[in-house]
């Protein structure tokens, strides 16, 4: 491993670790009794993270660490939820502060060398909520780990997650010019009272100096990933960790792909058909769900197209990414990995993909067959107060937006 150390930079070249040998680089690893604090945030590799740490939680702890989350895919992000008071599944069911303090309690009986604490949803930690999880958890022993991909990567993606989600109805292009937007998102945080959603966890440079200003830059690293070689990620982590070489591997049928410009389509025409029939999901429909039902009704073609920044935007987006990329390496905390992919991005899309329209209604409309013979549909019913007040925000939202 190649090591380059500077007064505000500490690089780590992992692309350059040999394949599996045994030990570790002592150059990244932390001290024993740390409590590794990984907070995402989200579309950073994360699944892929927590799914191959959780599948070898026995190995690690044979080695060490102790993984500090209850069995289940999305037990960690439950936990961080715990913390912050949101809810989880059900907008009326905010998740009880006992997982949070259950949590805790499991990270200070561990006798494990280290502990590793994962969840994307801790990136929406406010000021308050990071000196209470310090204080918590024991200051002096957090670490605070937060994995990077270049914006151009991480703008497309969580647009998907939002759409297959439920949480958005608009095409990328709508959804990003109001993201890409300065006077829309001064106008967020002036409606929701909050910094905007997207931008509090995704302006990466300030993430980083928010939780530095608490626990200080000597416990804060910066693990930036490659999209050419996912297995970086995990590399890194085991460095961090102690672990031997090749013990976290990426776990087969567990990543979280994004869908292709046809599928996004799909889906896009089933919201439509929903709001046309006046149905709606009888009960939470996650996008893995969706992203299944896809899969099994048409399948994915070397022709599909993916989703890229269209060229109106480019200029934008390299702005941003610039700013987080001199803000990081600014910042003084430890980065590992090339800061330079922060700043590289696909060619931009000249124009849109051309769609094949009749397969995209009969895919959709056969989704929507199936979804209604599962049980999945139902006739719009009243909204909970919870969700009405939801939508009522999001409707000023999207006329102060839009004018």
């Amino acid at each position: 491993m190649s090591d380059w150390v500077d007064s505000t930079l500490y690089y780590v070249d992992m692309s350059s670790r040999s394949e599996p040998t045994t030990g570790v680089s002592p150059s990244i690893v932390l001290p024993e009794g740390t409590i590794l604090l990984h907070i995402g945030p989200h579309k950073t590799g994360t699944t892929s993270l927590q799914n191959s740490v959780r599948a070898n939680r026995d190995e690690i702890l044979r080695q060490g660490v102790y993984y500090g989350a209850p069995e289940g895919r999305l037990a960690s992000n439950r936990i961080a939820r715990s913390l912050l008071r949101l809810p989880f599944k059900n907008p009326d069911e905010v998740v009880g502060y006992q997982e949070w303090e259950d949590q805790v309690a499991r990270v200070r009986a561990s006798t494990a060398k280290r502990v590793i604490v994962s969840g994307e949803e801790f990136s929406f930690c406010e000021t308050r909520e990071i000196r209470t999880l310090l204080d918590d958890l024991g200051r002096e022993r957090v670490h605070v780990v937060v994995t990077v991909r270049p914006l151009a990567k991480v703008l497309p993606s969580q647009w998907q997650l939002d759409l297959r989600g439920s949480f958005t109805s608009s095409s990328f292009d709508e959804w990003l010019g109001w993201t890409l937007d300065p006077r829309g998102v001064r106008k967020v945080a002036l409606l929701l009272g909050i910094p905007h959603p997207f931008w509090f966890r995704h302006r990466h440079d300030e993430l980083v100096a928010r939780w530095a200003a608490e626990v200080g830059v000597d416990r804060v690293s910066v693990v930036i990933g490659d999209d050419r070689d996912h297995r970086i990620l995990l590399r890194a982590f085991e460095g961090l960790l102690g672990l031997n070489d090749s013990t976290l591997l990426p776990v087969e049928g567990k990543s979280n792909p994004s869908l292709t410009a046809e599928e996004i389509a799909i889906v896009l025409r089933v919201q439509q058909i929903l709001k046309q029939r006046r149905l709606r999901f009888a009960e939470r429909v996650r996008s893995r769900q969706i992203q299944r039902r896809l899969l099994t009704l048409r399948e994915r073609r070397p022709t599909d197209s993916k989703i890229m920044i269209p060229y109106w935007a480019v200029e934008r987006v390299r702005a941003i990414s610039r700013e987080i990329h001199d803000g990081l390496l600014a910042s003084g905390v430890r980065i590992i990995g090339d800061p330079e992919l922060l700043l590289r991005a696909d060619s931009p899309r000249a124009d849109s993909p051309q769609l094949d329209r009749d397969e995209i209604e009969r895919t959709a409309q056969a989704m929507i067959a199936e979804l209604e013979a599962d049980g999945k549909l139902q006739v719009g019913q009243e909204k909970t107060s919870t969700t009405r007040a939801f939508g009522k925000a999001l409707r000023r939202l999207t006329r102060l937006v839009r004018g």
